[in-house]
């Protein structure tokens, strides 16, 4: 990220005494605005309205991380940061994207400013709640541990084995899909970007009224970068507590109905996503996503709008799409990946009106 860019987020942020979405959405704007073939006007409305959002506010919390050394590189920040998120595991999404947004701003923030910061990701941390049933503790984990067979064969991390984990009717069962990709071997980043695949699947199949998939998607990637800064154990921790999460989700959603996506009538992308219908802006996200420059310039003019009108659900378009952009790279967008981002964008739709 830009320093300045950085510079005016962390200007934001230490205004409040949070650290959370507001944060999030910031830091998400501030690194689009350092990716190739973004128009310029693009960056810079995306950051505005991002700031615009204001800071974030938790109530204080103290505890041992507050007192402890404060970290001198990003990486110290997210080895200090780990295991305090493995004990505090509701909303673990938000918790990963929290703490890989700070470390994205690490190196811009000066002395004297980190241990305000730090202390705002300890409170949103701390303060975090979620539904009952939608986390595991690591009590549970261990608890479940218990019932694995004490030698079985890792398996490689991939979508067609992982998928198991959507359709288990228990959070323990759904784990134990998971344990058999963890052991000495385990490919921690892989499993991460298997995730964010698994994580497309629920946007294409369910509707998601809570845009949660968003924000899913965007803790995906902030896992997959923690596979280089963090000890290997915590991290499987947090990947399993990430994967139940997913799981949770899957359970709450409800299936689409309609025409398959992969059927129909092919429309202009920008008209499909307009029309709100998830099915009709799939079928078209998939046939644009061939022209990689045609089908991210409709989206980010459809960002750019929707912030600056300021339409209900905005930053989660943005989180979607950083997630989708970084997972593409400089290929194009996989047809899964565009049509789960076209859907998002279509159900903010809907949410607006």
């Amino acid at each position: 990220m830009q320093h300045a860019v950085a510079r005016r987020v962390i200007a934001s942020a230490m205004e409040g005494t949070g650290f959370a979405d507001h944060a999030i959405a910031m830091v998400a704007a501030g690194i689009l605005a350092d990716l190739p073939g973004i128009p310029d006007d693009a960056r810079s409305a995306l950051l505005q309205q991002a700031c615009v959002l204001g800071p974030d506010a938790a109530e204080s919390t103290s505890g041992p991380i507050c007192q402890a050394p404060v970290p001198s590189d990003a990486g110290g920040l997210c080895r200090q940061f780990a295991p305090f998120l493995t004990e505090h595991p509701s909303d673990v999404a938000s918790n990963l994207c929290s703490l890989w947004a700070l470390a994205q701003l690490w190196p811009h923030v000066t002395t004297s400013e980190r241990p305000i910061l730090r202390q705002h990701l300890h409170a949103s941390v701390s303060k975090r709640q979620a539904p009952a049933g939608s986390f595991a503790t690591t009590s549970d984990l261990r608890m479940w541990q218990r019932d694995l067979p004490t030698s079985f064969e890792i398996l490689g991390a991939n979508l067609a084995t992982l998928k198991a984990i959507l359709v288990q009717p228990t959070a323990k069962s759904a784990y134990q899909v998971l344990a058999e990709h963890l052991g000495m071997h385990m490919d921690l980043k892989t499993l991460s970007w298997v995730m964010g695949s698994l994580v497309a699947q629920i946007g294409l199949m369910c509707e998601d009224p809570g845009q949660r998939t968003s924000r899913l998607a965007l803790a995906a990637i902030a896992s997959e970068a923690l596979a280089a800064e963090i000890r290997p154990e915590i991290h499987a921790t947090l990947l399993s507590q990430f994967a139940l999460q997913i799981w949770w989700c899957r359970r709450q959603a409800r299936p689409r109905s309609g025409i398959l996506a992969t059927e129909g009538t092919v429309v202009p992308l920008e008209l499909a996503i307009s029309s709100g219908d998830p099915m009709v802006a799939q079928r078209s996200a998939r046939s644009t996503a061939t022209n990689p420059d045609h089908f991210w310039h409709v989206l980010w003019t459809l960002a750019v709008r929707r912030a600056v009108e300021r339409e209900t659900g905005w930053p989660c378009l943005l989180e979607a799409s950083l997630a989708t952009r970084l997972r593409a790279g400089t290929q194009a967008v996989p047809p899964d990946d565009a049509a789960a981002l076209a859907t998002v964008y279509a159900v903010g739709r809907c949410l607006a009106v």
